[in-house]
């Protein structure tokens, strides 16, 4: 699966180091801990039940 984390991952200055220290929850949903982030991977897969971008 390709996607860009500009919109999941937003108004924040990352580094690499944190975008790799990713984990999976129990229904393989990403997240990361010191971003305070996470990723339904619903919304990956079907974007298009998910029209707005969070802000």
């Amino acid at each position: 699966m390709r996607t860009s984390l500009q919109h999941y991952i937003y108004s924040k200055k990352v580094t690499i180091k944190q975008i790799a220290d990713v984990t999976t929850d129990f229904s393989g949903n990403l997240h990361w801990e010191e971003l305070d982030a996470d990723i339904e991977l619903e919304s990956l897969e079907n974007p298009e039940n998910y029209p707005l971008i969070y802000r």
